[in-house]
This record gives structure tokens, sequence and C-alpha cells, in this order.
């Protein structure tokens, strides 16, 4: 397993570019890079990356984006929204790809009305998350689908009725702490619905009425969570993944990873 931190701990103190020089400082070297605006979907943003990135000697796991910019529209039905959504999609996989990241972290689909969670139509999901995981190859990634309470992927059993819709071997899942408590799940009930599918999990830690806090801070058991990951075989990156009201200082943050590494990569 690979311990590191995701830039979007940082939003929305300073920019993803500063997010990496602070990644660096702090002495990690794995990360993810959660792009957050449209003008960082470009090739010129992604090139500015790259070069801090390599400077620092970074190992980029994952591109993320501000879902709700272009997402929910790549499964529109209106053929003109959706082309538009694919652009930026294919944007942000290009610059994943100059950065090497292995996979684009996906949110989909959001609950964005009060209403409890229906049955979807998961034939239609297939077919539309089928074709991004093909769109996604072609730049060497996959799609790693996440657990998010407000989205329609909230809850263990989704993953196993879209596995029976779509077996693309670029549909990979993402395992969120944070989530899975806010969806009223327990988070380790998400690791054998994701199965050997799971490659990438966001850290983050808590207390019993749901207050966040950093990795190690909080109640959240790690050394079960270690156990069960160990169980399933995953080998991913683990990367601590917060809101910037949950620390003071980013010194807090490196101590953050430097203690779940301590628990995921003992003697490394």
């Amino acid at each position: 397993m690979q311990v590191g931190l995701s830039t979007a701990s940082f939003y929305p103190l300073i920019y993803n570019e500063q997010a990496v020089e602070e990644i660096g400082r702090l002495g990690i070297r794995d990360c993810e890079i959660f792009l957050s605006t449209y003008s960082e979907y470009t090739r010129e943003f992604g090139e500015e990356l790259y070069r801090r990135v390599r400077h620092w000697g970074l190992r980029v796991h994952n591109v993320h984006t501000l879902s709700t910019q272009f997402e929910p529209q790549l499964f529109a039905r209106v053929p003109r929204q959706r082309a538009d959504a694919l652009g930026f999609f294919r944007r942000v996989l290009a610059i994943g790809q100059r950065l090497g990241a292995e996979n684009y972290v996906f949110h989909g689909p959001a609950n964005l009305k009060r209403t409890p969670v229906i049955h979807y139509n998961y034939p239609f999901l297939g077919e539309r998350i089928g074709e991004l995981c093909d769109v996604a190859a072609g730049y060497g990634m996959a799609v790693a689908w996440e657990n998010v309470h407000w989205c329609q992927f909230c809850r263990p059993e989704f993953a196993a009725h879209i596995l029976e819709v779509c077996d693309h071997p670029g549909l990979k899942f993402t395992l969120d702490i944070k989530q899975a408590m806010q969806a009223g799940c327990d988070p380790l009930q998400f690791i054998p619905a994701m199965g050997k599918r799971l490659n990438n999990v966001h850290l983050c830690d808590f207390e019993a009425d749901g207050t966040l806090r950093l990795p190690g801070e909080g109640g959240f058991d790690f050394g079960c969570l270690k156990a069960a990951l160990d169980g399933a075989g995953y080998k991913g990156p683990l990367l601590v993944e917060v809101y910037a009201s949950n620390y003071q200082d980013y010194a807090q943050l490196g101590r953050s990873v430097q203690r779940m590494r301590e628990i995921f990569c003992p003697g490394d």
C-alpha cells in the first residue's frame, strides 16, 4: 500500500499548483490531484502541474474533479449536453495521462432532489459507464467510481447492481471513509461489495457524532480497516482526503499522513 495526500485537502485555501508544492515540502510522495474548475481542465494547466509534480518526484495515482461541473451531464439524454460533458472528461483524462495517473475518480449521477433512494435505471447507467470506461482506457486510465453520500452510489449494494450490467475491466471503485459514514453505512461494508475492483481509498476520521477529523484524530478504527483491506488483498493507494476545516496547519496534515503510514506501511 502507498499512503499519501489529495490536493483536495487544501481546497479552497490555495490553488492546485500550490498544493502540489506543499505536498512536496511535507515529504509526501504519493498524491491525488483534485481539479476544481474549468480553467484547470486544460493542456496548459496540466503541463504546469506536470512540471511541479516532476520537480518534487511525486507519484500521482488519481485525478479527481469537482464533479457537479460536468459529470451529471455525462448521463444526459440530450446529445449536445453529453457531448460537451465528454469534452471536459477527455481534457481531464489527458491531464491524468500526462501525470501518470491510474484512475479518474468518479462521483457519477447525483441525487439532487431530497427524495429517498429509488430503483435506478441500472441498464442505462451500465451502458453509459461502460462507454466512459472505453474513453478512459484510451488514455490508459480506469474509472474508479466513488461512494458519495449525496450521489447514486451511496450504499454498498450499488456496486453489485452496477457490476451486473457493466463488467468492463476499466470499471474500478474508490472507497471514501467519510462519505460512507455520512451515508449511514459502515465503511468496511463497502470492501467486499467492491471486491477486487477496489483500487483507491480516501482516508478521513470522524467522531461518534459525525464530526470529521484528520485520520488518527477521531474514533474510526484504522487497524480494522487495514485488516479488512489485507483480507481483500488490497495493495493500492490510501490517500488522506479531508476538508480545510479539519486541521489548523499543513504540518498537522503531514503528521496525519505519517500516522497512517505507520498503520498501513509499517517498516517502510
